[in-house]
């Protein structure tokens, strides 16, 4: 395992761009049931511009979440990619 993290050791900016992807992704979800929350209120309420406001929020919150899914996935794919091919070098050629 020792010998695999020092292969993987060139990667490290993708793994923290990775993890700062991942960390944002998962905070979003928790703000997600805030804003159902809210979202029922305004309905029940019926003003239409906490209805408005409440929808533009969510179509921008649904924008950001998907760059960072889109981040999160990427950077950790090109990590994983790299190490791999790192790994197979080093089987056929030894």
């Amino acid at each position: 395992m020792k010998r695999l993290m020092q292969l993987n050791s060139p990667e490290w900016p993708y793994g923290l761009m990775g993890m700062l992807g991942a960390i944002t992704a998962g905070g979003s979800m928790p703000l997600f049931v805030l804003g159902i929350t809210e979202g029922l209120i305004a309905f029940y309420s019926l003003v239409p511009q906490e209805i408005r406001k409440l929808s533009i929020l969510f179509l921008c919150a649904g924008i950001a979440t998907l760059l960072f899914f889109v981040t999160e996935h990427y950077f950790f794919g090109v990590m994983g990619e790299n190490v791999t091919l790192r790994v197979r070098r080093l089987m056929f050629t030894g």
